[in-house]
């Protein structure tokens, strides 16, 4: 606030650091002969080229997951992270999205997401209520449901905050997360294909390059189990 007209407002400097993050190659290629490519009664190539595409998918999303885990382990602090018991009941994952939601304002930041394990979101079906009505809706209208999950969609909500299981993780690798945390800057996939007269094949590769910026790291704040 300008306390008086005329005098100074308040000063405020951004200061930015150069850092570096690595740039990953990801890519695999595939040789076909002639003759699988001119008289298949499939279409093979077409198979080929969505089977290499899946490939890429699958090894970014592991390299994303890889240098998530690194910055997780990180932000394993005293001043970072919320507990919940080893059997929380749905009050005390009430009570740590609450102070992890603290925690984000203190940031300036929304808190966007709740990110689990298999065996966490497994644990989230079974949390009940006194009467032992669980809790989490999972099909039809539900009645005083603190939130829902989906078996198919391997994702649901908690009190409205989205909840996305990531079967890679470990046991008990919980976080609530703001997604400024992490960046992946990538590439398009590109696509090239050659052919060897010699011996009737040809080859088709693809290639992309991404890298991940820690950007917030503090953004990241683990769920702790006592």
């Amino acid at each position: 606030e300008q306390a008086a007209e005329g005098d100074d407002l308040t000063y405020g400097e951004v200061v930015i650091d150069s850092h570096t993050a690595a740039v990953k190659t990801f890519g695999g290629y595939s040789e076909l002969t002639r003759q699988a490519l001119e008289r298949s009664s499939s279409a093979y190539l077409d198979h080929v080229l969505r089977a290499q595409a899946i490939a890429a998918g699958k090894a970014v999303n592991g390299f994303i997951r890889d240098e998530y885990l690194a910055e997780h382990a990180l932000q394993v602090t005293a001043t970072n992270t919320v507990a919940i018991p080893a059997t929380p009941g749905y009050s005390d994952w009430l009570n740590a999205a609450i102070d992890a939601q603290v925690k984000f304002q203190a940031q300036g930041l929304s808190l966007d997401a709740l990110i689990v394990d298999k065996a966490t979101f497994k644990s989230l079906l079974t949390v009940e209520s006194a009467d032992g009505r669980p809790v989490f809706l999972v099909t039809g209208a539900g009645s005083n449901n603190v939130g829902s999950l989906s078996v198919r969609g391997l994702s649901g909500d908690l009190a409205s905050i989205p909840v996305i299981m990531d079967a890679g993780l470990a046991s008990d690798e919980i976080a609530f997360v703001n997604s400024g945390a992490l960046r992946f800057y990538g590439s398009a996939v590109a696509r090239l294909q050659d052919e060897n007269i010699v011996n009737l094949s040809k080859q088709f590769s693809v290639y992309m390059f991404g890298a991940v910026a820690h950007e917030i790291p503090s953004a990241i704040v683990p769920v702790i189990v006592d």
